[in-house]
């Protein structure tokens, strides 16, 4: 009889990690087995990006925050963002001095929590009418200040206006000289070269219909009140304007910061605010990686409900959440990422860009086998031997396919 095809097998590491591999024919061949194991779970902020420049639209969305510091985005913000010289990264105001990462965003700008926040995302658009900002914080006078951004909630369809809201700006101007870059150095990264704007804060209009009518009914009673000392519509530092249109704030303590941009000593900038055209986009997940039960829980039974999906037993209530390998379906694979994850072995997930694939290190071993022989009881026999392990195996999976081609079976 002929030797058997090649075929495709999954073996299952320490608490069922399935890791697929190919075995190529012959006997006492030997093949390393690796499997990418990779990224953290995700609930909360996914991706910050520049989706346009002065140009327009990007070919492909680029950095909009400091990933070195622990912020999700699609790559390191590069020359590709802006027009200009500048490089421009989204982070949270922090006048201390203290060195502040993506935990002291979470800590100090979402305040409200990220029930606030999920499952929207958000824009802020540069743009040659800007809007109007409330310095509120009685840090000065109460003003209605010209900023030169709007603020968005594009909802759950990014590239689908229909569900967007403008949002209405509120402010602190430090230096009492309207909303603009700050000469003081964000210590986002080192040396005294990345000046960092005022603050903003998303407000959520009492309006929440698609467009701009919640931000404009705000805007326009912005307008009308009494001028102040500094020569703005002004509530004159009383506080009496913060619940005017306005619902809740949703982020706050925002700046920009002109990463390397120039130094604040002698004030000398490539470039004092992104240009008109940018927009700065941030992107909310609304599940739990892993979950699979949308319980916001990850469990033993989370993994037992992608094997019942995978053998057509059961639907998913979150399909999205299951799938954590990164091959786009659910299988026993993701169960056993699962499994992976709550035994502490898997820290993170393929799915989530929040961790780096370094994080985990992947499990190693080799598979040696013969040929197949028929057995006088009519049984077949494939030897097989596993070794070079990192962790102990606990199980072993094979899908076999026999190709007529290669193999007869028969008396």
């Amino acid at each position: 009889m002929k030797k058997a095809a090649p075929f495709l097998a999954v073996l299952l590491f320490s608490t069922l990690l399935l890791i697929p591999f190919a075995l190529s024919e012959g006997p006492e061949d030997s093949l390393p087995l690796l499997a990418r194991v990779a990224n953290a779970v995700s609930y909360g902020f996914v991706s910050f990006q520049v989706v346009a420049n002065g140009d327009g639209p990007l070919p492909a969305p680029t950095g909009g925050a400091a990933g070195f510091d622990g912020f999700p985005v699609p790559e390191p913000p590069g020359a590709q963002q802006q027009v200009g010289p500048g490089v421009w990264v989204l982070h949270t105001g922090n006048r201390t001095g203290a060195h502040t990462n993506f935990s002291d965003f979470l800590t100090r700008s979402i305040r409200g929590g990220l029930a606030e926040v999920v499952p929207d995302g958000f824009e802020i658009r540069f743009t040659a009418e800007g809007s109007y900002g409330y310095d509120a914080f009685a840090i000065q006078d109460g003003d209605i200040l010209p900023v030169p951004f709007e603020l968005w909630n594009i909802g759950t369809t990014p590239d689908d206006p229909a569900d967007d809201y403008r949002m209405i700006p509120f402010i602190v101007d430090w230096d009492n000289d309207g909303w603009n870059l700050q000469h003081f150095d964000h210590t986002v990264s080192p040396g005294t070269d990345d000046p960092e704007t005022d603050w903003i804060f998303f407000m959520r209009p009492l309006d929440r219909s698609p467009g701009e009518a919640g931000y404009r009914a705000w805007e326009q009673k912005a307008l009308a009140l009494p001028l102040g000392r500094n020569g703005h519509p002004s509530d004159g530092g009383t506080g009496s304007f913060v619940d005017v249109e306005v619902s809740r704030e949703i982020m706050g303590r925002i700046v920009f910061v002109n990463l390397d941009g120039g130094n604040v000593t002698t004030r000398q900038y490539n470039q004092t605010m992104p240009e008109v055209g940018t927009i700065f986009r941030i992107l909310s997940s609304p599940f739990l990686l892993g979950d699979a039960s949308g319980d916001f829980e990850i469990t033993d039974a989370d993994a037992s409900l992608t094997l019942r999906h995978w053998a057509g037993i059961a639907p998913l209530n979150e399909t999205v959440a299951a799938e954590v390998s990164g091959n786009g379906s659910v299988t026993p694979y993701d169960g056993a990422l699962i499994l992976q994850h709550l035994d502490g072995l898997l820290p993170c997930f393929a799915t989530d860009p929040t961790c780096e694939p370094s994080e985990a290190s992947p499990p190693v071993a080799a598979l040696q086998w013969g040929f197949i022989e028929e057995k006088a009881t009519g049984s077949f026999e494939l030897p097989l031997q596993v070794g070079a392990l990192t962790g102990a195996v606990h199980a072993l999976q094979f899908d076999i396919v026999l190709d007529s081609r290669e193999i007869e079976v028969g008396r």
